[in-house]
């Protein structure tokens, strides 16, 4: 974690998917009073029009199974171990967030899963676009 001071543009630890994902780390700012993650809507390549979190889920549970229609979306890892797997073309990729600050930048149409590893696991996801059901593809491909 570095010292108390101005936000700064997350680091791109990987890339997938010949760069429709790319695996991020926000920096944690530490001080005595806590730990502060700073994410700048700025630095990311969509202004969010949504987000919500996943939480209490039990450990080995797996949710989302689908891809977006377009758009895009972010998963931030607050606490815990979450495996993410990713397919597209054929291809599959499994990234385990388990990390002060990693986050997964997808693009559509990657289809993906969440795996809740452990009991105090919580992803905050942004999105690029508001919910609609018919915007997202259930059938891998």
């Amino acid at each position: 974690m570095r010292p108390s001071g101005p936000p700064c543009p997350p680091r791109t630890r990987s890339r997938f998917f010949d760069g429709r994902i790319l695996l991020l780390e926000f920096e944690p700012i530490a001080e005595p009073r806590g730990a502060l993650l700073p994410v700048d809507f700025e630095a990311l390549p969509f202004f969010p029009k949504r987000a919500f979190v996943v939480d209490r889920a039990p450990p080995g549970t797996t949710r989302a199974g689908h891809a977006q229609r377009r758009g895009y979306q972010l998963l931030l890892r607050l606490s815990g171990q979450i495996a993410v797997t990713m397919r597209l073309g054929g291809r599959t990729e499994t990234v385990a967030l388990q990390s002060d600050g990693h986050a997964l930048l997808i693009e559509e149409p990657v289809w993906k899963e969440t795996t809740y590893r452990s009991t105090d696991a919580v992803l905050l996801v942004f999105s690029s676009e508001v919910f609609r059901p018919e915007d997202q593809i259930r059938e891998e491909s």
